[in-house]
């Protein structure tokens, strides 16, 4: 199955003028093979927004400056979390500002992401490289900050069935996490799957992407949500 016109047009774009995909560009290419996503808007940088923007985003929010030159963006104080109200917001965008002129100051600002702030749930990451010998491979395991931690991960090779990915979650250590602790309910395995077969075909489609990292992808219920997305594109 080929890809759609709108994801190759993405990465052709980004590729043209010699970067990765930003945040929302990611953002759009999951949508095209259909993962669950936060609504999100792109609020312009350097001028005032109108409250329209935020039409259909309800508080609270998470905001994110856009700018190919900040991959953590932690560390460069370019996330602000858990905004109430749009006074919070514009708030934060400028407390934002002052800190990536300090921290990035090479920086350049091309928006400000703002989606709702996902309610709490088990942090897994999923996401695909591209081995040397073996090509393609997908990865799932314990995401968010213990990631580096516990670096509880396995990985298969693409493309990916629905029964492969149920054996890569089942080798997963971390077992009682995904059962559900501390009040939190079990991560839901048959969405999980579905999440790193759509993976496993987009990678497989898209040979041009060299990382994707979904990390966290919060897992409540019976939802899976991509909460933030990175990926790397091969240079042309």
């Amino acid at each position: 199955m080929a890809p759609s016109t709108r994801a190759v047009e993405l990465i052709r774009g980004a590729q043209a003028v010699g970067r990765d995909l930003l945040e929302h560009e990611a953002l759009q290419l999951l949508a095209e093979y259909g993962f669950a996503l936060p609504r999100f808007e792109v609020l312009p940088h350097g001028k005032r927004f109108s409250s329209d923007y935020l039409a259909g985003l309800s508080y609270p929010l998470v905001a994110k400056a856009v700018s190919p030159q900040i991959v953590h963006k932690t560390e460069a104080g370019a996330i602000c979390l858990n905004i109430q109200d749009e006074k919070e917001l514009r708030d934060g965008i400028r407390d934002m500002e002052t800190s990536i002129t300090e921290r990035a100051p090479q920086a350049a600002i091309e928006g400000w992401l703002v989606r709702p702030y996902l309610a709490k749930g088990t942090e897994i990451i999923a996401g695909s490289i591209i081995d040397p010998q073996f090509g393609p491979t997908v990865m799932v395991g314990v995401g968010g900050v213990l990631t580096e931690v516990y670096r509880d991960v396995t990985f298969r090779l693409v493309p990916l069935s629905a029964v492969d990915a149920e054996e890569m979650i089942g080798d997963v250590k971390a077992q009682a996490l995904l059962d559900g602790v501390r009040g939190l309910p079990p991560v839901s395995r048959v969405k999980l799957a579905e999440l790193l077969v759509r993976l496993s075909t987009m990678v497989e489609e898209l040979p041009d992407i060299l990382e994707c990292d979904l990390n966290p992808v919060i897992c409540r219920d019976e939802s899976v949500t991509v909460a933030d997305v990175r990926v790397k594109l091969k240079n042309q």
